[in-house]
């Protein structure tokens, strides 16, 4: 955290999808998309756990909802790890 030993920059600068078969990411949702971008440019196959607030954690109260191609998908449900090509961000 100091920057004295290591790589000082995103994590994504050190990532080269191209070397992998498939991605898997978690984290903030700027760096997954970030990830997500990477990986789809590559043709990398890229998964992306996610994070909601999940009131009931069992689908009921819809909170955790999120956009993808195949209309609203439930994080607790539905996930919560999502294809990235599928999501809509």
């Amino acid at each position: 955290e100091k920057g004295e030993e290591g790589y000082r920059g995103f994590v994504t600068d050190l990532l080269h999808p191209e070397q992998y078969d498939a991605v898997l990411t978690c984290g903030p949702e700027v760096m997954m998309r970030k990830v997500a971008a990477m990986c789809a440019e590559k043709d990398t196959v890229c998964y992306c756990s996610l994070e909601h607030r999940m009131a009931c954690g069992i689908g009921a109260c819809l909170g955790c909802s999120i956009r993808t191609k195949q209309g609203m998908k439930r994080v607790c449900k539905d996930g919560p790890v999502f294809q990235s090509t599928d999501l809509l961000w």
